[in-house]
């Protein structure tokens, strides 16, 4: 509405103005005329009052129109001044908006998207060609990794089974000798040979069973098996050992426990004889217990290996169960790869 009213004021102040000064000439016109009229007239007689009077106010006239044409060079000037105060703080405003415009173009260049607009509906396009190459490149590297991971698994394994192989004979060999009659000294010997081939055959399958986890091959079989019997065969698995080092070993299995029950059999047994295994060999005196008991859950079967030897410290508890790894027992590094409790 603004700007439709606005030429019309604008021609209504022209003609306003206009009218002013048409009217001021007039009577400036028509007091001059009568001025010459009184000097010019037919009759002799002069009259100095109505001279004086006319010449006056064709001085208040020419007066006036100056005080007017003053006043409106004012007007003009201030609407001037106004008028260049406004084109000033729109070249500002300009000056701002372009420089606002040029950031924009700025960012929009650097982000290296194309943008289309059409009525209220917007579309980026990106060029994804970099992370594309890139994806490929992790992928490609990745599956090179992997089939490296595969072909030192199948390697290890292969090498296990093929040294397990004449490791057997070994102990067989050694368990025949020392069937016959051998003197003390040769008897020693023979079971060190026997000892030296058992603990390399429990690092091979320690080998094995770490490269199955890591090939993810490693499959639990749950089957019913009789829970009392399995540890009681643990423990008699153990007793050469222990009772070697003077030391002594029993089981318990808490009698509210179902006689079968139903898991990996192997799996289970290896686990302890893991952990009893580590017991009998950082014990120096006394001896190894295993417990089975309920847990808290219903169903629920608590193993617990206890010993008199020198324990873990409790910093210690989590790095037992990582892959190479072993606690420091004081005295020597303890012998092992420290792939058991792994």
């Amino acid at each position: 509405m603004q700007s439709f009213f606005t030429p019309w004021g604008g021609l209504r102040r022209f003609l306003f103005s206009f009218a002013r000064m048409a009217f001021f000439l007039l009577a400036g016109v028509w007091i001059g005329l009568g001025l010459l009229a009184s000097t010019t007239t037919g009759t002799s007689t002069y009259n100095p009052a109505l001279f004086a009077t006319g010449l006056a106010a064709l001085f208040a006239f020419v007066c006036t129109f100056a005080a007017f044409l003053i006043y409106r060079n004012r007007v003009w000037r201030s609407r001037a001044r106004a008028l260049q105060d406004r084109n000033e703080g729109l070249s500002d405003r300009i000056w701002t908006l372009q420089e606002a415009e040029q950031r924009a173009l700025s960012f929009l260049d650097m982000q290296g998207d194309l943008i289309v607009r059409d009525t209220e509906m917007q579309s980026v396009g990106r060029d994804v060609t970099d992370r594309v190459m890139s994806e490929h490149a992790l992928a490609e590297a990745r599956d090179l990794s992997e089939a490296a991971n595969r072909a030192k698994s199948r390697f290890l394994a292969m090498t296990s089974h093929e040294i397990r192989t004449p490791l057997n004979g070994i102990i067989g060999m050694a368990d025949l000798l020392l069937d016959t009659r051998l003197s003390p000294e040769q008897a020693t010997y023979t079971r060190a040979v026997k000892t030296s081939g058992e603990t390399l055959l429990a690092l091979i399958e320690e080998i094995l069973d770490f490269s199955r986890i890591e090939a993810g091959r490693l499959d639990l079989e749950a089957r019913p098996f009789p829970l009392a019997a399995m540890i009681e065969d643990l423990t008699e698995l153990l007793a050469v050992r222990a009772q070697g080092k003077g030391l002594e070993i029993a089981s318990y299995v808490d009698e509210r426990l179902p006689s079968r029950v139903i898991g990996d059999e192997t799996r289970l047994k290896q686990v302890l004889l893991n952990l009893a295994g580590n017991a009998v060999k950082f014990t120096a005196e006394g001896g190894v217990a295993i417990v089975v008991e309920p847990g808290e859950w219903p169903g629920e079967i608590l193993f617990k290996v206890r010993d008199t030897g020198i324990g873990i410290a409790p910093a210690d508890h989590d790095k037992i169960f990582r892959e190479f790894e072993q606690t420091e027992t004081g005295a020597s590094q303890p012998d092992g790869a420290g792939l058991g409790l792994a």
